[in-house]
C-alpha cells in the first residue's frame, strides 16, 4: 500500500533557517530512495516558511513511511537526506511568528 506522506529535507525543523538548506528545495518527480534504491518520488516540494525547511510530499510504500524513517531524494547529482514527518507541517507553538 502506497499513501503520500510529508518528508522534511534536511531532517526535524528546528527555531532557525539555515541558508543552506534553502539550495536543497527539490522541486517535484524526483526518487525517494531507501538503502540507495527507489521506494518513491516527490509528487511537490516547497520551502516551508512556517517550519524552516524545505518540504517534499512523496508517495512512500507504508513499511518506508513511518515518522522519522530516513530517506534520501535524488536531486540532480547529489542525494538529498529528508526524514519522513507528520502532516500538517505548521509552527504549533508559534515560536517563528514575526511581527
Amino acid at each position: 500500500c502506497e499513501a503520500l506522506f510529508a518528508v522534511v529535507v534536511g531532517g526535524v525543523a528546528d527555531a532557525g533557517i539555515d541558508p543552506a538548506l534553502i539550495e536543497d528545495v527539490v522541486m517535484g518527480k524526483e526518487p525517494v530512495l531507501v538503502n540507495n534504491e527507489p521506494v518513491g518520488y516527490v509528487t511537490s516540494a516547497y520551502f516551508g516558511h512556517s517550519v524552516g525547511h524545505p518540504i517534499a510530499y512523496a508517495w512512500l510504500p507504508a513499511q518506508y513511511a513511518t515518522k522519522g524513517s530516513n530517506v534520501s531524494i535524488a536531486y540532480f547529482d547529489k542525494l538529498v537526506s529528508a526524514e519522513v514527518a507528520n502532516d500538517p507541517l505548521f509552527d504549533a507553538e508559534m515560536t517563528r511568528l514575526k511581527s
